[in-house]
Order: structure tokens, then C-alpha cells, then sequence
């Protein structure tokens, strides 16, 4: 299991990254309450074109009133472009109150721990134990 917290003075974000073979289930929690709000599948496959050679197909599931999916959706497709692995993302962020301003720093903290698990174990996650 790889765990990575970012947060600024009061708001903090945890990246829980299980590895599952070749692919992986990440976790993302933060705020006061964390839950499942959104989950994300993506899959590589080849892709059509000449031009690439392979996309990421990406579903989504998200309990209802929830907005985790515009979250979910970027990390999935993101780790699983880089990983070339099927990648399933869970993520659940409240904070009674929250701000525009807050929601916007969550997102920021979270594209940071995405970046950095990228940066540290790409060239390393098929040398990691399940």
C-alpha cells in the first residue's frame, strides 16, 4: 500500500494507492466526513488511430447529489494512461460549509498527489509486490 497526504494549514487530502497485480485501486479521502461520492473504472486499450497507441476507456459510477465524479475521472484516466494498468478510483471529499474556494484547493491537492505518485513509482510499479 503507497499512502500520500497533501493539505495546506486546514484542509488535507489522502491518496491510498493498493496494487493489484498490474493494476491498482486508489482511495482518495478528505474533509470532515470522507465516503464514496464517485468511482471511477478506466482500462487501457488500443486505440484507433495510428496516431496513438493506446486510449483509456473510463466509466463512472456516482451516488446521487454527489460531484466526486469530476474528480475521479481525471485521476483514473490519468494514472491509467501512465501505468498502461486498469485503474479503479474511489473518492469521497465533505466539509460542511465548503467554499469555492476550498473545493477548488481539494482539487488542487489532489492533482499534487496524483503527480507525485506518477513522478515516484511509474518506472517502479511493475518491481513493487502486489
Amino acid at each position: 500500500m503507497i499512502k500520500i497526504e497533501k493539505s495546506t494549514e486546514d484542509l488535507k487530502v489522502t491518496f491510498i494507492v493498493v496494487k493489484m497485480g498490474n493494476d491498482m485501486n486508489i482511495s482518495i479521502l478528505g474533509g470532515d466526513k470522507p465516503h464514496i461520492g464517485a468511482i471511477a473504472l478506466a482500462v487501457p486499450r488500443e486505440h484507433f488511430s495510428e496516431n496513438e497507441k493506446t486510449s483509456v476507456s473510463v466509466s463512472l459510477l456516482t451516488v446521487t447529489g454527489q460531484k466526486e465524479d469530476e474528480i475521479v475521472m481525471p485521476v483514473a484516466k490519468k494514472i491509467s494512461t501512465s501505468f498502461n494498468s486498469s485503474v479503479v478510483v474511489s473518492c469521497g471529499i465533505h466539509k460542511d460549509n465548503i467554499t469555492l474556494k476550498e473545493i477548488r484547493t481539494f482539487v488542487d491537492l489532489v492533482n499534487k498527489a496524483t503527480e507525485e505518485f506518477i513522478d515516484k513509482f511509474k518506472g517502479l510499479w511493475d518491481k513493487l509486490i502486489s
